[in-house]
């Protein structure tokens, strides 16, 4: 995801923010993450970078995106700075059995689950059973692309099956295929029973279903 600047400066009324030495940094930090973020990040630690003013009439968040670090600044003429150590909430993959080099991922052996992480992994803007294991992969880790690489369902020259359904009608056949196919895409079988080439939606690992 492209990393872009979520910045916000606004004035506040003095009084409310002329504290003395005990105001608390750290609530007021979070308040303003939550403000503009809600629970999509949160504060792992802060470290002031400089002496900070006890009298401020302005605050600004400067945050990137899927960025570890922030700043936050408290200003009243002089200007003192935070730095900010966050965690983003992050989609991530989780195996829920052991994934075997060579096995392809599937609704059964996966599943999405919310984590707060420093930076969040590259996502999958594809089905995930396009993808079989490079590697092993134990019971509850996250699954990284970098584990991952992407197979045909279908190819060339593999017998499949297909599934024929139109009205009451619900057919399944073995042919050969014609084409190689991710999930998803239409591919060229031959049918048995027209001796014609027609056409099939991949829907499964050697999986067809015919379109009409």
């Amino acid at each position: 995801m492209k990393c872009f600047l979520k910045q916000l400066t606004y004035a506040v009324n003095f009084f409310l923010f002329s504290f003395t030495f005990s105001f608390d940094l750290e609530e007021l930090i979070k308040k303003e993450l939550r403000k503009n973020f809600g629970d999509e990040v949160i504060l792992e630690s802060y470290k002031p970078l400089t002496r900070l003013p006890q009298d401020f009439t302005q605050v600004e968040l400067r945050i990137y995106r899927n960025s570890p670090r922030g700043l936050f600044f408290l200003k009243n003429g002089k200007i003192g700075t935070v730095a900010l150590f966050l965690k983003w909430k992050c989609r991530v993959l989780i195996a829920v059995k052991d994934i075997y080099p060579g096995e392809r991922l599937s609704h059964s052996n996966t599943s999405w689950k919310e984590e707060y992480l420093k930076r969040c992994p590259k996502g999958f803007h594809e089905p995930i059973q396009n993808f079989i294991t490079k590697r092993f992969i134990s019971k509850g880790n996250r699954i990284s692309r970098s584990f991952l690489k992407k197979e045909f369902l279908v190819k060339r020259g593999d017998t499949v099956k297909a599934l024929y359904i139109r009205g009451g009608v619900y057919i399944i056949f073995k042919t050969k295929s014609l084409d190689n196919g991710f999930i998803g895409d239409i591919v060229r079988i031959y049918s048995p029973f027209s001796k014609k080439v027609i056409k099939g939606k991949v829907v499964g690992e050697k999986g067809v279903k015919i379109l009409d």
